[in-house]
C-alpha cells in the first residue's frame, strides 16, 4: 500500500544535523530491525514520540531535537489491525516480544523475524501499533527500511527555515551546563508585523492554511539535563510562542 501523511521524530540534539539517517537503528538493532539493517522509527502521533522516547518515565527525559517529516511512500505494509496481521500471517505476540531481552539472551526475536520476512518480499517499510509503556491502541509508528528523497518511498524533514544544523561542528567546544535560554526577536512580529515586545522570539513560522499541526522545523526541548550533552547547534536556542 501507499503511505501518505505527517510523522515526528525526537532525536538526541548531537545527532539532529542527520534527521534521516538509520545508521543509529542499525548500529544496535531495535524492535523490526536486526542489527545491521538501517531503519527509520517515526511515530504517527506527538503524543506517541514522546512515549517512545520516554521509555516509561514520562515525566522526565533528556533533552531531545523533535522533527516533524513529510512522508509519500509505497510498499508499505500495514499491521495496525488483526485482520492485517492475520492476513500476513503474523501475531500481535510476536511483534511485541521483548526483543532487546531476546537479543541479550542469544535469541532471535520474532519482531526480527517478521522484518527479514518483509524486506525480502521487497517492503519499505510497516504500520504497527505502538509497544511504548502507556500507549493508546490509537498509537501507531511508521517503519521504514528503504527510504529516501525521492518516491517511490520519499521523506523529507519539514525545515522551511533551515534551522536544523549541517554537521556536527557545533559540538566541537567544551560541553556546557544544560542551561536553555530563548533568545528574543529584534525584528518585527511574525504574525502582525508590529515590533516585537519583551517575550517576542523567532520560532513563529508556523505555516498558515489549515497547516498548524507541522512543527517549526525543529524544537529542542531542555528541561533537565544531568549528563550536559555539549553546545547545541551553533544557532541561537529559539521557542515555539504558541
Amino acid at each position: 500500500m501507499r503511505w501518505r501523511g505527517l510523522c515526528y521524530r525526537a532525536h538526541d540534539p548531537r545527532w539532529a544535523w542527520a534527521p534521516t539517517s538509520g545508521d543509529g537503528a542499525a548500529a544496535r538493532g531495535g524492535r523490526f530491525n536486526p542489527a545491521g539493517t538501517p531503519a527509520l522509527y517515526l511515530a504517527l502521533t506527538v503524543e506517541g514520540m514522546f512515549l517512545e522516547m520516554a521509555h516509561g518515565f514520562g515525566h522526565r527525559f533528556d533533552p531531545l531535537t523533535i522533527c516533524c517529516y513529510e512522508v509519500d511512500a509505497d510498499d508499505i505494509v500495514d499491521l495496525r489491525t488483526g485482520e492485517a496481521r492475520a492476513e500476513a500471517g503474523v501475531t500481535l505476540a510476536q511483534m511485541a516480544c521483548p526483543w532487546a531481552y531476546e537479543t541479550a539472551s542469544g535469541r532471535t526475536p520474532a519482531s526480527w523475524a517478521i522484518a527479514r520476512s518483509l524486506i525480502a518480499e521487497g517492503r519499505a517499510g510497516l504500520l504497527t501499533p505502538s509497544f511504548a509503556t502507556g500507549a493508546r491502541p490509537d498509537m501507531a509508528n511508521l517503519v521504514l527500511w528503504h527510504w529516501g528523497p525521492d518516491l517511490p518511498h520519499k521523506v523529507r524533514v519539514h525545515d522551511p527555515s533551515e534551522r536544523l544544523p549541517k554537521d556536527q561542528s557545533s559540538w566541537q567546544s567544551p560541553r556546557n551546563t544544560g542551561t536553555m535560554r530563548a533568545t528574543r526577536n529584534t525584528g518585527p512580529d511574525a504574525h502582525t508585523g508590529a515590533a516585537p515586545g519583551p517575550d517576542a522570539c523567532h520560532a513563529c513560522s508556523r505555516e498558515r492554511g489549515g497547516q498548524g499541526s507541522r512543527f517549526p522545523a525543529a524544537v529542542t526541548i531542555a528541561v533537565t539535563d544531568p549528563q550536559p550533552r555539549g553546545k547545541p547547534m551553533t544557532r541561537s536556542r529559539e521557542r515555539d510562542c504558541r
